[in-house]
């Protein structure tokens, strides 16, 4: 018999949050159907044997390599079985009849293709939930004392838009509901994508059937950083780790593939023209106390190595052929 909505979990080294998850649903999800499904990214952890032992009833999956979120996801939609698709993420706990209600809303308004739901902190504070395409505005612009010089130039040809309660361009995937026929009609996640923006692209191209909504009035706590140390969506303050080396890598490789390459080169060269104002930055964080020069150095170093990093896909972005793009 055919479920409500099939709830697919990617695990990779979140054994405890994805048995809580789990737990979760099952304490508070009443009024559907559902079937679960848990997708792991080669974990050196042994979470299979333990999870079918706890909870027999839960589909395990098992990649021979860490495939990312696309992948993974795409995977477990495959052999899922529900009307509606649920990602998600294992760290994201689900509230007294989150998924039920949302279901509900979704039954009660057909052309609704997608959901999220208001994501919340632990204590109690509401995170980033989903927002608008913008050309990718939001993270071009909010590169570290660049933003200065960058966000008034923006904001004269792209204006931001303030975010709607009701209706959105993209949601956040630690928790996305996914009507499945529309979902069948516009394929699955890119694979190109291992992680961040694959949502983005996904509720792209999902926006030409339907409503893309976030239900505000149904919350789940995600606790930011437990299956990522950064989490997508907030400001680029840390455009020197490696995590900031994917996640804008992806958005890269999503403003190719939705704008095209002009805009994709400008965004490119706008992460690049950032390093003086980034190195500058530092720089005067030293002298006012702010960090140590060593941090300082380290850095802004490293952010030019990821400007040189991704400077080093430019060729094969442009070509929008078929690869992996992976640098974790």
């Amino acid at each position: 018999m055919k479920s409500d909505v099939s709830i697919i979990i990617v695990n990779y080294a979140s054994k405890e949050d994805t048995f809580k998850c789990i737990q979760k649903i099952k304490e508070y999800t009443s009024k559907i159907s559902y079937e679960i499904i848990v997708v792991d990214n080669a974990s050196r952890e042994d979470i299979g044997t333990e999870l079918v032992k706890k909870y027999p009833d839960v589909i395990f999956l098992q990649m021979s390599y860490n495939a990312g979120f696309a992948r993974a996801n795409n995977r477990g939609i495959e052999i899922s079985g529900g009307r509606y698709v649920l990602l998600l993420n294992p760290d994201a706990f689900i509230t007294a009849n989150s998924v039920d209600r949302c279901v509900q809303k979704m039954d009660a308004y057909p052309d609704i293709v997608a959901s999220g739901c208001q994501l919340l902190n632990l204590d109690g504070s509401k995170q980033f939930s989903g927002g608008y395409f913008e050309r990718g505005r939001r993270w071009i612009v909010e590169v570290p004392y660049w933003r200065r010089v960058a966000k008034p130039v923006f904001d004269l040809f792209i204006k931001e838009k303030q975010l709607d309660p009701d209706r959105v361009d993209w949601i956040i995937g630690a928790f996305l509901l996914v009507r499945k026929d529309p979902l069948k009609r516009v394929g699955l996640f890119d694979e190109d994508f291992f992680l961040y923006a694959e949502e983005i692209e996904l509720c792209s191209r999902l926006k030409k059937f339907g409503r893309v909504v976030i239900f505000r009035d149904v919350q789940v706590y995600h606790v930011m950083g437990g299956s990522s140390s950064y989490a997508f969506g907030t400001d680029c303050v840390n455009l020197w780790d490696r995590r900031e080396r994917q996640r804008i890598l992806s958005v890269l490789v999503w403003l190719r593939k939705q704008y095209g390459v002009p805009w994709f080169l400008i965004s490119l060269s706008c992460f690049i023209f950032a390093i003086p104002f980034y190195a500058c930055g530092n720089i005067l964080d030293v002298l006012r106390g702010r960090q140590t020069i060593s941090r300082a150095l380290y850095k802004t170093g490293n952010y030019i190595l990821n400007c040189f990093v991704w400077l080093s896909y430019l060729r094969r972005i442009i070509s929008n052929k078929p690869y992996f793009y992976k640098t974790l």
